[in-house]
Order: C-alpha cells, then sequence, then structure tokens
C-alpha cells in the first residue's frame, strides 16, 4: 500500500534521485572500468552478443542511448557516455529502493478511517479509538443497527521520521561499497538493481491490494530481469513463492484472462533475447558464441560456459587462485 504523503514528502521524495545522481557523477571513471566493463563497452559499440547470458535488454538500451547522446555530445567517448547512463540507472535504482522502503513501512501502519480522522486530527493518540480499531466489528448490544457498507480506509500517512529513516535505508544501499563500485564504470548490475526494486515493489503491492494490472506488470517486469541478470532469478522465485502462498490464489487461477495477459506480458519481457539471434545473423563484428543455431543459444543462453548454476566466476569466488597455490 502507498503512503499518503505530505506535500515536503512529496517533494523530497521525487528530488531524491538528484542527491546520489550529483554524487556517482563526480566519482565515476571517464574512461573504461576493469573487470567486464571494457568488454560491455566493446558490446554496445559494435552491437554484438557480450559474454553470456549476453545482456541484450542493456545491449538494446546503450545502443539507442549512444545514437541519441552522441550527436548531442561529440567530443565524449562512448565510454564516458556509457558510465553516465550506468550512473543515471543506478540513481534511478536508489529511488527504487527509496519507494519499495515507503512501501513496506506503510504496510505496518493501521489505517486510519476518514471520519474519525477529521474528528481526532491526531487518532493515534487517542487510547479509545486504539479500541476501537483493534475490533471495528464489534457492535453495541442493546442496538440492532442493519449492516452498513464499509468506506475504503485512507492510506496511512508516514511521520516525517519515519520518512526519513526510508531515506537513510535508501542512502545506505546507495552508497555501500558493493553497490557504489559498479556504479562508476559501464557494468550490468545498475540496471539489475533498478529492475528487481520495481519487481519487488510490484509484488508488494500485489500482496497487500491484488490487481490485474498489477499481476501483468510483475510478469513484464519478471521477464525484462531475466533479459539483463540471472541472478535475478532468486528474487523471481520469492516473489512467485510469496504470491502463491496468497488466500486467493485459486482465485487468481480462474481469472484466464488475467493469466494470459500476465504469460504474454512476461514472453514480451523476454523478447529482448531476439535481438541477440538478429546481431548473430548480421555477423557485423564477432561477438561471443554463436546464436544463429538453436543449441547455440541455449548454450548462451543457460550460460554453459560457465556453469548454468555458478553465479559468479572461478577468478571472483576465489577458485583459481587456490587452485594455483
Amino acid at each position: 500500500m502507498w503512503p499518503s504523503l505530505t506535500p515536503l514528502q512529496t517533494l523530497l521524495l521525487l528530488s531524491f534521485p538528484l542527491l546520489p545522481l550529483s554524487i556517482y557523477s563526480s566519482t565515476m571513471f571517464l574512461g573504461p572500468g576493469g573487470g567486464d566493463s571494457p568488454e560491455l563497452l566493446a558490446s554496445a559499440c559494435t552491437q554484438s552478443p557480450s559474454h553470456p547470458p549476453g545482456y541484450p535488454l542493456l545491449l538494446l538500451l546503450s545502443g539507442a542511448f549512444l545514437r541519441i547522446s552522441s550527436p548531442l555530445f561529440p567530443s565524449a567517448s562512448p565510454a564516458l557516455l556509457l558510465n553516465g547512463l550506468n550512473v543515471c540507472l543506478a540513481s534511478l535504482a536508489s529511488a527504487g529502493v527509496l519507494c519499495l522502503s515507503l512501501s513496506l513501512a506503510s504496510s505496518l501502519l493501521p489505517s486510519i478511517p476518514s471520519s474519525l480522522r477529521r474528528r481526532n486530527p491526531n487518532p493515534l493518540a487517542d487510547a479509545d479509538l486504539h479500541k476501537l480499531l483493534a475490533d471495528p466489528g464489534k457492535k453495541k448490544k442493546n442496538k440492532k443497527s442493519s449492516p452498513q457498507p464499509r468506506s475504503p480506509l485512507p492510506p496511512p500517512t508516514l511521520t516525517n521520521a519515519q520518512f526519513s529513516a526510508c531515506v537513510l535505508f535508501s542512502c545506505l544501499f546507495s552508497f555501500s561499497p558493493g553497490i557504489w563500485e559498479y556504479t562508476l564504470q559501464y557494468e550490468v548490475f545498475p540496471l539489475n538493481n533498478l529492475l528487481c526494486a520495481v519487481l519487488l515493489l510490484l509484488t508488494t503491492s500485489y500482496l497487500q491490494t491484488p490487481s490485474p494490472l498489477t499481476c501483468v506488470l510483475g510478469g513484464l517486469f519478471t521477464g525484462l530481469c531475466m533479459t539483463n541478470q540471472h541472478t535475478s532469478s532468486i528474487y523471481i522465485f520469492v516473489c512467485v513463492l510469496s504470491i502463491l502462498s496468497l488466500d486467493n490464489f485459486r482465485l487468481l487461477l480462474r481469472d484466464r484472462r488475467t493469466l494470459l495477459l500476465t504469460a504474454c506480458s512476461t514472453l514480451v519481457g523476454l523478447s529482448p533475447y531476439l535481438y541477440l539471434v538478429v546481431r548473430a545473423n548480421a555477423k557485423a563484428v564477432d561477438g561471443w558464441g554463436d546464436q544463429r543455431t538453436l543449441r547455440g543459444f541455449l548454450t548462451h543462453f543457460l550460460r554453459e560456459e560457465y556453469g548454468t548454476f555458478v553465479l559468479a566466476s572461478e577468478w571472483e569466488s576465489g577458485e583459481a587462485q587456490d587452485s594455483s597455490k
């Protein structure tokens, strides 16, 4: 449930991405970084598949960004432009984490009926109101009244202290060493953080207030997550399990239209993988692997060169250093 924000809180929320954007921009690399960054830069410039699983969504996004930004900044190198794109994606991911924390914080607060809120400007300080909210269905024994339809409760309001705690949480995420390190150079992780933050936000929204639109959007971002980083499958697994645990999941199974639209939106989210096949057939510049055949595509998609269920290379995990001793 999205909280009811004051005008000041809304202004701070909208301007929050400027904080990480300004700090990231002042510390980012002006050229190629280390690790996979040079290879990803070459893939973005030539629009050829990179190392498994290919990262087709990032490839498409980077190619479009270079076509738009290069004429606007002719003196800037592709490395500088793509590092700037990385910084923008990381700043949006920080805003997504803030929105997620606000949604989770509001779900822990009670919703106060608007009629009681008008009667008591500070209802949370009233002990009698706490009793009423604890047992809203309680009726007086001596009076018989016909059942009245319940009006929807307004969203809870976060105090400035609670809002500040959510901002602090997002800042701790944004400027933690692991996040900051891969923000300063062109990498796949900022886009992965952004997509996972949106997916988690949609999941919490569906768990609190199930709706067909949220379900369809969740399917779309599930597919998009898988076109960028396969480690997002861990988040997808948790999100799917949480939805399967809902009491009204059987009702969702009966809603064939929503299920069909969700399946279609998931396929749309996965469609960027077709771009790898297109670029492999073009062969303007040799990329990683051969996606012209089904076997070659599956080898690349399943990361068989690394190991399908190996989420880090042997050098990153330390196995290569241990074996060399």
